[in-house]
């Protein structure tokens, strides 16, 4: 082979991984890419039943647009709201997180699964978490927890023994709405 064709050999190679470089622009075959400022947030201390809000900023840095498909959370107590689903390459967006502290306490750690069409990571999670503090309060603890009476005939009396404590720090009351059930407290009924 001479030195002219193969010059024109290397020069036609060239062109075509030139052409393959630009392909995904001309054809509109590029790929939107999910860029999250940061992926966890800790709201710190909080009273049980506050609710708390942070927004997770996100941005394309692909060079097509990027659809955040389905935003699903670990729990009913944790609410989102998406500023847009389809983001343009270059742009941002933001995805509100809520968390009701309700019944909950001590450290708790919620998750939020984001799902798009980045080929790459198509579902992140973000997480939340908080140290909820609680108030004081009674709390109730019945030993044995499940009491099984058995087969029961109409007229015989059941009797349980069933030991009810207030392992809270607040007073606990216990009221028993059927009729014709007794109890004691302290030993004394």
């Amino acid at each position: 082979m001479n030195k002219r064709a193969l010059t024109g050999i290397l020069a036609a190679a060239a062109g075509l991984v030139l052409i393959a470089s630009f392909l995904p622009a001309w054809t509109g075959a590029g790929t939107p890419k999910i860029k999250f400022k940061e992926t966890s947030w800790d709201f710190g201390k909080i009273k049980q039943g506050e609710v708390t809000a942070h927004e997770f900023v996100f941005s394309n840095e692909g060079d097509d647009t990027l659809i955040i498909e389905k935003v699903a959370t670990s729990c009913g107590c944790t609410a989102v709201l998406i500023s847009d689903r389809s983001i343009p390459p270059g742009k941002t967006g933001k995805i509100e997180v809520k968390f009701d502290s309700r019944g909950y306490g001590g450290q708790v750690a919620k998750v939020v699964y984001v799902q798009s069409n980045d080929p790459k990571e198509p579902q992140r999670s973000l997480e939340v978490r908080a140290n909820i503090e609680v108030p004081p309060s009674p709390k109730i603890e019945i030993d044995p927890y499940n009491y099984d009476a058995g087969l029961m005939v109409e007229g015989v009396e059941i009797l349980a023994n069933l030991k009810i404590m207030n392992r809270g720090e607040l007073e606990l009351r216990v009221e028993f709405n059927h009729r014709s059930a007794a109890y004691e407290v302290g030993g004394k009924p």
